[in-house]
C-alpha cells in the first residue's frame, strides 16, 4: 500500500472516531422560556374560592378584578368559586354582605383560597352592623 493512501485511511478513521466523542461532549443548547411564556403560565393558575359565613346572609355581592363575578340572594354557606391568580401574586376580592334581618351581633365572612401549588390564604372580616362592605386582599 501506498504512504499516501495509508495516510489517508488513518486520517479518515481518526475523524470517524473523533466525530462521535465530539458529539458526546458538546455542550447541550440551553433552553429559554421566554418571558412571554412565563406570564402566559402564570395567568393561568387556578385558585379555588371559598366563603363561609356565621350567620345566612340575604344578599352576596362580589367583584374581581373591577367585574362582578357573584350576585346572590340567599347564598348558601360555604360557597365556592374558581379564581385565577394574576401574574403579580395578588388578589383582591370586594365583597358586600347584606345580612337576613334575624341576625343580630356580630356577623363575619371568611374567605380562603387555595392557589395549585402554593400555600392556602384565608382572612375573616367581621362587622356589628346588617351590612359588610370590604375587601378581600392576599399576596403570595
Amino acid at each position: 500500500m501506498s504512504p499516501a493512501l495509508t495516510a489517508t485511511l488513518t486520517l479518515t478513521g481518526v475523524i470517524a472516531a473523533g466525530l462521535p466523542l465530539l458529539w458526546l461532549t458538546a455542550t447541550p443548547p440551553v433552553k429559554e422560556l421566554s418571558a412571554a411564556a412565563n406570564v402566559s403560565s402564570r395567568e393561568e393558575e387556578q385558585v379555588h374560592a371559598t366563603l363561609h359565613f356565621n350567620a345566612l346572609p340575604a344578599q352576596l355581592t362580589l367583584w374581581h378584578e373591577g367585574c362582578e363575578i357573584a350576585n346572590i340572594t340567599s347564598p348558601i354557606s360555604p360557597l365556592s368559586f374558581p379564581l385565577t391568580l394574576p401574574a403579580e401574586n395578588s388578589i383582591e376580592i370586594e365583597v358586600r354582605v347584606i345580612w337576613s334581618e334575624d341576625s343580630s351581633g356580630q356577623n363575619g365572612a371568611t374567605l380562603i383560597l387555595v392557589p395549585d401549588g402554593r400555600e392556602q390564604r384565608s382572612d375573616t372580616i367581621w362587622t356589628g352592623e346588617n351590612e359588610l362592605h370590604d375587601v378581600f386582599y392576599f399576596q403570595w
